[in-house]
């Protein structure tokens, strides 16, 4: 204050300029200093997530809850229930080489576990009335016309279950060729395997 009540008191424009230039590098100097000790000063440090034990295990987070004590997670207010599944649950799975064709149709069926204990035997009912087939890998002849619900039952040596249904549809030969607009005469028998 005191340099700038010097500046106006002084008649002469180059004495005014001078003061000026000085009263702008102070305030310079005075300004890098402050900033100087801004920048030198750590940051303050962010508080670590309170971690609280109500059970076997709870984390708290800002905002999350996790624990398995009661199998829930809690986010920013809203409770999640989560769902174990059950351990070694016997499971297969099963294909077919073909679902739709006409009579008759020859189909390959395999199945595989997926889970369970080896090892697994496999039963097959192929929905026409038919005698049931064995084993892994089966070849069947559909004479038959209609949808076929075929069914794989899977035992594991543990005496557990688990089944898969499969559905194919068997035309006659008219109704193929008709539905393509063929001659029935051009059809190959039986239906030609992908």
């Amino acid at each position: 204050m005191y340099l700038l009540f010097l500046a106006f008191l002084c008649n002469s424009s180059r004495m005014r300029l001078s003061l000026w230039c000085c009263l702008l590098s102070l305030v310079a100097v005075v300004s890098c200093s402050r900033n100087e000790e801004t920048a030198t000063q750590p940051a303050p440090a962010p508080e670590p997530p309170a971690a609280t034990k109500t059970g076997p295990l709870r984390i708290e987070a800002p905002g999350i809850e996790i624990g398995d004590d009661d199998a829930t997670i809690v986010v920013d207010g809203f409770q999640f229930f989560m769902q174990p599944t059950e351990p070694d649950v016997f499971e297969i799975d099963a294909d077919a080489t073909q679902f739709i064709g006409y009579a008759p149709m020859i189909v390959d069926f395999g199945a595989a576990a997926l889970s369970g204990t080896p090892p697994v035997t496999y039963s097959w009912n192929f929905g026409d009335g038919t005698e049931l087939g064995t084993g892994d890998r089966v070849t069947h002849i559909f004479e038959k016309t209609g949808r076929m619900d075929v069914f794989v039952t899977g035992t594991d040596a543990a005496g557990d279950e688990a089944n898969v249904q499969l559905a194919l549809i068997v035309f006659s030969r008219q109704e193929w060729a008709t539905a393509r607009q063929l001659d029935i005469d051009s059809l190959p028998t039986p239906t030609p395997r992908p």
